[in-house]
């Protein structure tokens, strides 16, 4: 099996930081995290793709006052990749992802094995719109990927060109 490879966000991150001025227990601080977690933020390229939850790398975005898709290289998918933007996708997310599942005749068990969760992972998510927050964005973009659902809108994050 073929490791998978990340962008060097790690050190995009440990830049802005410096360029801020800020110490790294500062910077872990404003992203709600010990000096260890944020430690390892700037240590390893996949640490925020596969460990650090959705609502903490959310938190050190806005605290370096970094663009989501410029540090994570993504293209909105509205304004960049020509995805037509859907009236659900302003459903929240917890009704999205319920409502996307049943369309695609999926039940919550086969989206949980596909991803690659145990228990009740997906009732969670159908039930608490904030659940995603605590899930990490690799997890995420995998979900979007099975529901058919450009990854942005599960991210909950909106681009700042075209608002979507």
């Amino acid at each position: 099996m073929e490791e998978k490879q990340y962008p060097p966000i790690n050190e995009k991150i440990k830049a802005r930081r410096l360029e801020l001025g800020l110490s790294d227990v500062e910077a872990g601080h404003q992203a709600r995290q010990s000096i260890y977690e944020y430690g390892d933020i700037e240590s390893y390229a996949d640490e925020v793709f596969v460990v650090v939850a959705l609502y903490h790398v959310k938190k050190l975005c806005s605290a370096q006052k970094m663009d989501f898709f410029t540090v994570f290289e993504t293209p909105c998918a509205f304004c960049e990749d020509g995805v037509t933007h859907m009236d659900d996708y302003w459903l929240r997310r917890d009704s999205l992802v319920r409502k996307k599942r049943k369309a695609l005749s999926l039940s919550t068990e086969e989206i949980r094995d596909s991803v690659g969760f145990y228990g009740t992972e997906i009732e969670l998510i159908e039930t608490y719109t904030a659940h995603l927050e605590s899930w990490v964005i690799e997890n995420i973009f995998e979900l979007a990927a099975q529901l058919q659902i450009p990854a942005q809108v599960l991210l909950d994050i909106q681009c700042p060109k075209c608002g979507r």
